[in-house]
């Protein structure tokens, strides 16, 4: 037994030797050696930095600079993003009084289930103006169902107020004349599927006045029939490349399917096209972004949120949309009221009857 003990102490013994810590003198000079290369790495890291940042700014702006055959050109003109909308309409349950009751009854409505619809848009067209410093191009959109279309959703009907009636320009408000939905013996009230009214139909006011419409797709009427496939929407823009803060800054805009034209003079801010958008810094250094809706012939507004993190990203600028009513808030800045209502029939025509 003492020879057995006598062993194990001999192990321990080594076992001790083995794992002795390093002298003072040894680890004092390695910790010195390890926290001058840790200053000579910074103070070349300081001194490189321009460099570095000249270079990370030279990489981004050969993603984000606009110029003829560029790599940026080649996303902007085919952005690799889809947007999924949802469209619905709205059922006027009371229709029949509408037209017949001399007192004028309210609107009564009952809102569709919604119609979603993955949108793909690209830019057609482009012309490189002014020493390749603006851009005009048209905008192309391609609408297809998404997601599953049940029967029971393709089968909802209603009396769909007939999108037609507003070529007419005539007011429309909650409380409406009567006669203003019989047009020329017309039924502005078509009774019919809802999804109808999206990818087309043919009804008797159409019939009436379809030969007065202007641009593509006027077989039958329909926002979506409409504007599938078409490059209904022009604009010329600054593309900024010499001056990335008017990056998307609209020139001008016109729809083909209406005589409506408008330029940047008519407006008393700048407005951008919504589809090229100028940077944004972090902080963002634009709290308001005005864009113009081609849907409506006129600007909404983009207005910062906050910032968050989300979709692998820790800062994202969160933009919310405010209606903003241009005619009585011309300056389109951040103290602009939002409306709940905007007129958009100078979209839809551009002549009286």
């Amino acid at each position: 037994m003492e020879q057995l003990s006598s062993v194990s102490t001999a192990q321990t013994n080594q076992t001790k030797k083995t794992t002795q810590i390093w002298p003072f003198p040894v680890r004092l000079i390695c910790e010195i050696f390890i926290l001058i290369l840790f200053f000579i790495t910074l103070i070349i890291f300081v001194l490189k930095w321009p460099d570095i940042e000249n270079k990370i700014h030279t990489a981004i702006l050969a993603k984000t600079r606009l110029a003829p055959m560029s790599e940026a050109n080649t996303s902007w003109m085919n952005p690799p993003a889809t947007t999924i909308r949802n469209y619905r309409l709205f059922n006027i349950t009371n229709y029949m009084d509408i037209m017949t009751d001399m007192n004028n009854p309210l609107m009564e409505f009952q809102e569709t289930e919604p119609f979603p619809y993955k949108v793909v848009v690209k830019k057609n067209n482009v012309q490189w103006l002014n020493n390749n410093t603006q851009i005009h191009y048209s905008v192309e959109r391609l609408f297809t169902r998404h997601g599953e279309y049940k029967q029971i959703l393709i089968d909802q009907e209603g009396a769909f107020i007939d999108i037609l009636r507003v070529m007419f320009r005539t007011k429309f408000s909650r409380v409406a004349d009567p006669v203003f939905y019989i047009l020329g013996g017309n039924n502005a009230f078509n009774y019919s599927k809802a999804i109808d009214k999206l990818e087309g139909y043919i009804s008797p006011l159409f019939a009436a006045i379809s030969s007065r419409m202007q641009g593509p797709n006027r077989d039958k009427y329909g926002f979506i029939y409409r504007a599938n496939g078409t490059n209904g929407y022009n604009y010329t823009i600054h593309n900024g490349i010499n001056n990335s803060t008017i990056k998307g800054q609209m020139i001008d805009f016109a729809t083909e399917y209406t005589t409506f034209k408008t330029t940047s003079a008519d407006w008393q801010t700048d407005i951008f096209d919504g589809l090229t958008f100028p940077p944004l810094g972090n902080p963002p250094n634009r709290k308001i972004i005005n864009v113009f809706q081609p849907d409506f012939c006129r600007p909404i507004q983009l207005r910062y949120n906050r910032t968050v993190s989300a979709f692998g990203f820790n800062q994202l600028h969160e933009y919310v949309l405010k209606l903003v009513d241009v005619e009585k808030c011309p300056e389109m800045n951040e103290n602009c009221p939002e409306v709940d209502k905007l007129d958009i029939t100078k979209c839809l025509s551009g002549w009286l009857i």
